[in-house]
């Protein structure tokens, strides 16, 4: 976590994260995340990447490459010996070019956990999960009911090529206990 300059959110400091999307167009601008204090932290890949000074061409933004990319946040949660690693992305109404963002951002997690390894001796057993958060189709909800609490009702995804894809209003409230389920 000491190594990431996009880290904002933290379980020895916090009991919640808000994932933000930065497009102003965007319709689902925020979900907040609901945590005990604990084992776990919340960096942004998109924030922080491409600002210099950048350790290689590779890295910059504005490429066309795919691995130019990043998913909205990533929270990680140590639990049970085990590294948690949830791949968020916020999307509106009809989600679509995510794929890229999910596997870049999974391998600079992957690159994270490759340095901490060799440098430092430190490995763990990891889990990945990739969901997508999206908006409904249609602009009005029914009667006007919004829900505050996220409810999963599928199982969880490990394939950044097919996340979980979940409909939600802006806004809403996840417990962190519900991602790791």
């Amino acid at each position: 976590m000491n190594l990431l300059t996009c880290v904002d959110y933290s379980g020895d400091k916090h009991t919640g994260a808000k994932i933000k999307e930065n497009d102003p167009a965007a319709k689902l601008k925020t979900v907040n995340i609901s945590a005990p204090n604990g084992d776990w932290f919340v960096f942004y890949p998109d924030k922080g990447r491409g600002k210099p000074p950048i350790m290689s061409p590779l890295l910059a933004v504005g490429g066309n490459h795919q691995h130019h990319r990043a998913c909205d946040a990533v929270i990680v949660v140590l639990k049970e010996a085990k590294l948690k690693l949830i791949f968020i992305e916020l999307k509106s109404a009809s989600p679509s070019c995510y794929t890229g963002q999910f596997q870049s951002t999974r391998q600079f997690t992957r690159y994270l956990l490759g340095l901490l390894n060799e440098f430092q001796g430190i490995s763990f057993k990891i889990e990945e999960r990739f969901i997508l958060f999206h908006t409904p189709k249609m602009q009005k909800i029914l009667l006007d009911k919004t829900p505050t609490y996220w409810r999963n009702t599928k199982s969880f995804s490990t394939d950044p090529k097919n996340p979980q894809k979940e409909v939600v209003q802006d806004g809403i409230t996840i417990f962190l206990k519900q991602l790791l389920i």
